[in-house]
């Protein structure tokens, strides 16, 4: 009877370990990127992988592998990196997606933007955008931004107070109605039946910072929606 018990004992303990490669297995690889050469880059590129791998949603290759990859290949990854470049790295490193992150400034006030990049589609499943509240830690932000999109509980969403020591209030980017498990993907529905609009709502207080948030920080890859208040409009544009 008792060598029974542990013949069911080890059978059961070999099925375990099965099941938890198996489970491994099925784990899409993601890599981590940062855009751009912020201060404590290597740290930030280490805390958002260990986001991701406590998400429990996916195998995370070499914290540096994009890097690694890109100084092989003697590419430039200074300045504006375009999504499509980054998934073509993302898949010479082994990886299925890419999560991308990146901080940027218009009219004093910070944004710190995150997305999913598919290395197949080269375009972002998942993305959002916030912008850093006075006193606020991008770190807390991004952690925020990646349990929101792989839809794991989190608090409200960080918000910059109106006069706050250089933001103003109306410029974090707004929820909108989303298509899960793309959480943060902004699905703007037209008036009409027809289907809806995929993009990336674009932060700012009025048209005219939406505008030079766009000519700043828009990438040509990605669709944007623009928010506009019933009293605004887009001068027309005079023929030279």
């Amino acid at each position: 009877m008792t060598s029974f018990v542990k013949t069911v004992a080890k059978c059961a303990a070999t099925l375990c370990v099965l099941c938890a490669v198996a489970l491994a297995q099925t784990k899409p690889k993601a890599a981590v990127y940062i855009m751009g050469n912020p201060e404590g880059r290597d740290a930030l590129a280490s805390a958002v992988n260990t986001f991701l791998i406590k998400s429990g949603k996916y195998q995370m290759i070499a914290v540096d592998a994009i890097d690694v990859v890109a100084q092989e290949q003697k590419r430039q990854m200074s300045g504006t990196v375009s999504d499509g470049d980054i998934a073509s790295l993302g898949r010479d490193a082994g990886a299925q997606y890419v999560c991308v992150v990146q901080r940027s400034e218009l009219d004093g006030v910070s944004y710190v933007a995150t997305r999913m990049v598919s290395v197949q589609s080269k375009v972002a499943e998942m993305a959002d955008i916030v912008e850093l509240p006075y006193g606020g830690k991008v770190i807390d932000i991004i952690q925020w931004q990646i349990g929101s999109m792989l839809g794991m509980p989190v608090g409200p969403r960080p918000t910059a107070a109106a006069g706050a020591g250089g933001g103003y209030a109306g410029t974090q980017a707004r929820p909108a109605t989303y298509t899960p498990p793309a959480a943060q993907t902004a699905a703007a529905t037209s008036a009409s039946s027809g289907p809806p609009i995929q993009g990336t709502l674009v932060p700012g207080g009025s048209l005219a910072q939406k505008l030079e948030w766009l000519k700043k920080s828009a990438d040509s890859h990605e669709t944007y929606i623009i928010e506009v208040n019933a009293d605004e409009n887009i001068a027309p544009h005079e023929p030279g």
